[in-house]
């Protein structure tokens, strides 16, 4: 069987204007499935940026496409020619373009289209999409539920334990970890974060992966792509203020290295953790300083456990899916 694996590029850095390719999730997980899918003795090719500023993570063939920077852009980019080249000579597509699904069709009628759903599906365009792939995938049941098709997969691909390998948890450096890239939309809430810690002697860190925050407040301080995994194992607590439907993965991340995460309370996010959970955040975040003084005074509480939710544990499932296929 041969599969083309096509990510969707989410992360831009702002120093450079270029994509990043080895912190992306989506990137990440495709780059995991194509690594086992060659160990099982299937072709792999997988599409990566043109003008990127780090080296692909997939280790199979790869062939590259111009792609727009903007993510709203890249969700509607639909290049024919380049769909052709990329997939001419698949047995199979994998994607967490949301999207892509559709064009791959209409080009390529007996392909079998593995169709990732990452976001909240908000337009008429994601019932095209599944309509026209033979697999559906998500990461949580919660997420399965809300969708109304039957070839639905829960492939619980959350972070990958080999990045955990050898890295020890010790003392806390750090006080907390504001997790999510920030943006100038603030769609992570890190403007109320900010002000939320103003004042006080909290020992902060910020993951900033894009480079977006480091731009405008060079004063604070920032882990990098090497120290991330440790810089985890170095916080008390991450914090994560971002509406998102499937935004569990760096929070798994977290939870593996120890941490306690502060999170809005969301429909997912209360799935996930419980209803019980002591250290929610409500959207208006006006008790935000409140719940993170309290979560630094008081036990770790229980949390969800990650230990089935890894890359890795879910290997069996994805074998067994696509060749299914």
């Amino acid at each position: 069987m041969r599969i083309g694996f096509y990510p969707f590029y989410s992360q831009q850095d702002k120093y450079t204007g270029l994509f990043k390719q080895r912190t992306c999730g989506n990137a990440k997980q495709l780059a995991y499935i194509a690594n086992v899918m060659r160990t099982e003795g299937h072709q792999c090719v997988a599409m990566v940026p043109q003008g990127a500023c780090d080296t692909p993570l997939f280790r199979c063939e790869t062939r590259d496409a111009r792609l727009p920077l903007a993510n709203p852009e890249q969700r509607l980019h639909w290049d024919v020619h380049m769909l052709k080249y990329m997939f001419h000579d698949c047995d199979v597509a994998v994607t967490n373009h949301e999207y892509m699904a559709i064009p791959l069709r209409a080009l390529f009628p007996k392909l079998k289209i593995v169709q990732f759903c990452p976001v909240q599906p908000d337009s008429l365009l994601f019932t095209e999409a599944h309509a026209a792939a033979n697999l559906i995938v998500v990461r949580t049941p919660y997420q399965k539920s809300a969708l109304a098709n039957a070839n639905v997969a829960v492939w619980p691909m959350m972070y990958d334990e080999a990045e955990f390998l050898g890295v020890k948890r010790g003392e806390p450096l750090y006080q907390m970890c504001f997790l999510p890239r920030c943006s100038a939309n603030n769609a992570t809430n890190h403007t109320e974060f900010l002000a939320a810690i103003r004042d006080q002697q909290w020992r902060t860190i910020f993951t900033d992966v894009t480079g977006y925050l480091r731009m405008r407040c060079p004063e604070l301080v920032y882990c990098n792509t090497r120290t991330y995994i440790q810089t985890l194992h170095e916080s008390q607590l991450v914090v994560s203020l971002y509406d998102s439907w499937s935004g569990q993965m760096g929070l798994c991340e977290a939870i593996r290295a120890g941490c306690t995460p502060v999170v809005m309370r969301t429909d997912a996010n209360v799935k996930f953790f419980g209803h019980a959970y002591p250290y929610f955040v409500d959207r208006d975040l006006h008790v935000l300083r409140h719940v993170l003084s309290l979560a630094l005074a008081l036990p770790r509480p229980q949390l969800p456990d990650v230990s089935q939710v890894s890359f890795q544990a879910c290997t069996q499932t994805i074998v067994e899916s696509l060749c299914r296929l």
